[in-house]
């Protein structure tokens, strides 16, 4: 069998740091399906590092969940892939599966390369990731759902969805059976790296089954982008040594007084963290000083942002959206939380340049009130008010939001459908980010460009490519 460019990608992608991934587990929940288990979804983690306890199998008499242990080499994740796009059983544990094709297409694959700042990668589920699909889900599920929930409502879920989300799935996903390959990073910039007037110190930590040689240190200015001032340090010069099972290395250099860097390590030139340091007492956000006048250190903010959970943090959410965009740079105006115009835009906000942002807040996963038709109906009425109002005014200076404090691979297909009509979803890692953000001086500019960015990405990542499973 032929592997397509995506899975040749991918493998050569991760092979030079692929002997770290000592931990990777595969965690799965398959169909019982004319008298075989079928993988509805799966996900292959290579990591370096040991997690809290694995999640307890569940086993009923038409579903089994589980994860198990695998090798994270490059040689058993190719046997791995290439089973699964022969329709060949699946040995993982004691569990005998099968990845089963959709009976038209055959199978699909993607390839997601992760390592974009504005995607808010760092550390984060993947740098790299190679995605399987098969079978339609609902073909295999749809008449079964009654059944699999008396099954598993014993077992303390409410249905098969509830116990999807609890194996780090959604029905929600994807329409097709998946399995995910996701390369977690290798690298990591400790979190004792600062910068104090003009004096970089840097500390980064790879495992101690890597060569040193291909680990690389870069800096930039932050706020040129790097047009001020770039540098790059080679895993030779770096000052290293050894703590348990990683590598050390460490650099002190001299930088630009009152900067803000980012800072990147690199693995053989892919990118596997990143982190942005900064003299906290040579720029102050103002701003942000304010709100923590109420807020020291945002501690009573974050909570509501990124995770809301009771009713009362719901509501706070579109409250707490404006008075982040605030900390950012724009200027905003909340009239949704005005009883008498509730039913008006959640939050208009304004950059110094005069772009505009029309913000929609939501906690739900799905659109059942067609909040982004309404969205973009009020979109096409700020362009004309503000168009007859200034003449100079372009309608590409107004740009829609949709903020949701979940991860993106939780979203209904109604979101993620957003961006191709010209509307950014902003999830909770841009929120973290965000907040991250505010620590420096504000630029409402810079943050939206990093947001059209995120949006554009996400358009130019749509999309499938067959594979030939014959």
């Amino acid at each position: 069998m032929t592997h397509p460019p995506d899975i040749v990608r991918f493998f050569d992608l991760v092979q030079p740091w692929s002997a770290a991934y000592v931990h990777s587990t595969f965690a799965f929940v398959a169909l019982l399906h004319e008298n075989e288990y079928v993988i509805l979804a799966g996900r292959l983690r290579l990591s370096r590092k040991t997690d809290a306890e694995r999640k307890l199998a569940v086993v009923t008499p038409n579903v089994v969940a589980a994860e198990v242990s695998m090798a994270g080499d490059v040689e058993t994740m190719t046997s791995f892939v290439h089973s699964a796009l022969s329709d060949s059983h699946l040995l993982v544990g004691e569990h005998l599966l099968r990845f089963p094709k959709d009976n038209t297409s055959g199978y699909s694959t993607y390839h997601d390369h992760a390592s974009s700042t504005y995607r808010n990668w760092k550390r984060s589920a993947h740098i790299e990731c190679l995605r399987l699909m098969g079978a339609r889900r609902w073909d295999l599920i749809n008449s079964r759902l009654p059944t699999l929930e008396r099954e598993l409502l014993p077992e303390g879920y409410r249905g098969l969805d509830d116990l999807m989300a609890e194996f780090g799935f959604g029905l929600s996903d994807a329409d097709m059976a998946c399995i995910e390959i996701s390369a977690e990073p290798v690298l990591e910039i400790s979190e004792t790296a600062k910068l104090c007037g003009p004096t970089a110190e840097i500390e980064v930590r790879a495992p101690n089954r890597l060569a040193t040689e291909p680990v690389t240190l870069t800096l930039a200015d932050a706020q040129s982008d790097g047009r001020s001032y770039r540098r790059s340090i080679r895993g030779k010069d770096l000052d290293w040594s050894r703590a348990e099972h990683d590598w050390i290395g460490r650099c002190t250099i001299e930088v630009p007084e009152q900067s803000i860097l980012i800072c990147r390590a690199l693995y053989a030139g892919s990118l596997h963290d990143e982190t942005e340091l900064f003299d906290p007492n040579a720029l102050p956000n103002l701003r942000r000083t304010l709100v923590e006048l109420a807020d020291p250190g945002l501690q009573r903010l974050r909570g509501p942002l990124t995770a809301p959970k009771t009713n009362q943090e719901q509501n706070d959410f579109e409250a707490g959206i404006a008075v982040l965009l605030y900390m950012l740079g724009f200027n905003t105006v909340r009239v949704g939380g005005i009883k008498k115009l509730s039913e008006a835009v959640d939050i208009f906000a304004l950059t110094p340049s005069g772009r505009v942002l029309v913000v929609e807040c939501t906690t739900a996963v799905l659109d059942p009130k067609d909040k982004l038709g309404k969205l973009l109906a009020r979109i096409d009425h700020a362009n004309e008010r503000l168009s007859a109002a200034n003449l100079r005014f372009r309608p590409e200076q107004v740009t829609g939001v949709v903020v949701i404090p979940k991860m993106r691979r939780e979203l209904g297909i109604e979101w993620k459908s957003a961006n191709e009509r010209g509307v950014l979803i902003l999830c909770r890692p841009e929120i973290e980010q965000a907040l991250e953000r505010t620590r420096f001086s504000p630029n409402a500019d810079k943050v939206l460009d990093d947001w059209l960015r995120l949006g554009l990405s996400e358009v130019l990542t749509m999309g499938l490519k067959s594979v030939d499973s014959s």
